[in-house]
C-alpha cells in the first residue's frame, strides 16, 4: 500500500489500527486458520465430513471478487497484466505461497508434537542434563 502497488477502494475500509486497515489483520488471522482447518481434513479422515472452504481457492476467489468490486485496487503500473483464475498472477502466487507456508507450519508443528518426548524439559536445561523427559 505505501508504495502505491495496491490499495483499498474508497469507503472499503472499516477501521485502521496503526495506519493498517483492520481487514489486513483479519486476513492474516483467517488465512492460516482456514488453511490449517482444510489441512486437518486430510490428516484426520474423520473430519472430512466437515464442510470447510478450500482456502487456497476460497481466499483467492474472495480476492478476485474484491478486485472486481473495487474493494482492492491493483496498480496497473506494478503488475504484469497476466491473470490467473480472475486474479493478477502476482496475487495468485501470493495466495499459493502463503498457503504453502501455512501448511508447512502446521506440518512442522505436528512433527514437533509427535517428537515432543525427545525435547529436553526446562528442568533438564536448567540442571544441565539435557535428557528428554526430565
Amino acid at each position: 500500500m505505501a508504495k502505491g502497488v495496491w490499495w483499498y477502494g474508497d469507503g472499503a475500509v472499516l477501521a485502521t489500527v496503526w495506519r493498517v486497515p483492520l481487514e489486513e489483520y483479519l486476513f492474516f488471522v483467517f488465512q492460516p486458520v482456514l488453511t490449517s482447518l482444510w489441512l486437518c481434513q486430510w490428516i484426520w479422515p474423520i473430519n472430512r465430513s466437515l464442510w470447510l472452504p478450500r482456502s487456497h481457492r476460497g481466499l483467492g476467489g474472495v480476492g478476485g471478487l474484491a478486485i472486481e468490486l473495487g474493494i482492492w485496487v491493483i496498480s496497473e503500473a506494478h503488475t504484469t497484466g497476466y491473470v490467473l483464475g480472475g486474479l493478477p498472477i502476482e496475487e495468485a502466487l501470493f495466495f499459493l505461497v502463503t498457503n504453502v507456508f501455512a501448511v508447512q507450519g502446521v506440518v512442522l508443528y505436528l512433527c514437533l508434537l509427535d517428537r515432543r518426548h525427545e525435547i529436553p524439559s526446562v528442568e533438564g536445561l536448567r540442571n544441565g542434563t539435557l535428557s528428554a523427559g526430565d
